[in-house]
């Protein structure tokens, strides 16, 4: 028996940071805390409404852009999602009122147009790979509780980025 199986055995298990191969039964560990490295395939199978404890999740290879699926768990305060098609839509986000940090690693088609699209307590926004075209600026820097913006590779492919003097409020880090 591998520890994929026994998994859903370790009741007391706060942290589950694995590649883990198959199914993934942790829909019984209401204590878990932390799930990452998942794939979306996994994460699909898991009745997530039992994770009640749930404050870290990443999930990987994403294959549409549905973020419904988030919806299930009102505890998360970071999420980082990847997807290796891209992102139509990210307004489900902004019912995670707990998300504090996001990190979306894909291309993103549509960036919301207000800071009410997003998480209502976003403090940490991480972008990779969005290849956003359109100037972001002027949409990020309403967001009120923003205080790290890290915009790593290829997540602006646009020509120039203009900041305005009242923007960014609370903003401290800009990568």
């Amino acid at each position: 028996m591998c520890i994929r199986d026994r998994i859903s055995k370790l009741h007391q298990l706060r942290h589950l940071i694995a590649r883990p191969l198959g199914h993934l039964q942790v829909s019984t560990l209401t204590n878990l805390q932390t799930l990452k490295y998942v794939n979306f395939q996994q994460w699909d199978a898991v009745d997530a409404r039992n994770l009640i404890n749930l404050q870290e999740l990443e999930i990987r290879e994403i294959p549409y852009t549905n973020m419904n699926f988030i919806l299930q768990v009102n505890s998360l305060r970071s999420l980082t999602l990847q997807t290796d098609t891209a992102f139509n839509t990210l307004l489900p986000l902004s019912r995670c009122p707990n998300l504090i940090k996001l990190k979306l690693e894909g291309k993103i088609n549509i960036l919301p147009r207000t800071s009410d699209e997003f998480p209502p307590n976003l403090s940490v926004l991480v972008l990779y790979g969005s290849l956003l075209k359109e100037d972001s600026i002027p949409i990020l820097e309403m967001l009120p509780s923003l205080t790290i913006l890290h915009l790593g590779n290829d997540s602006f492919s646009g020509k120039k980025m203009v900041f305005s003097m009242a923007g960014f409020p609370q903003l401290q880090v800009l990568r």
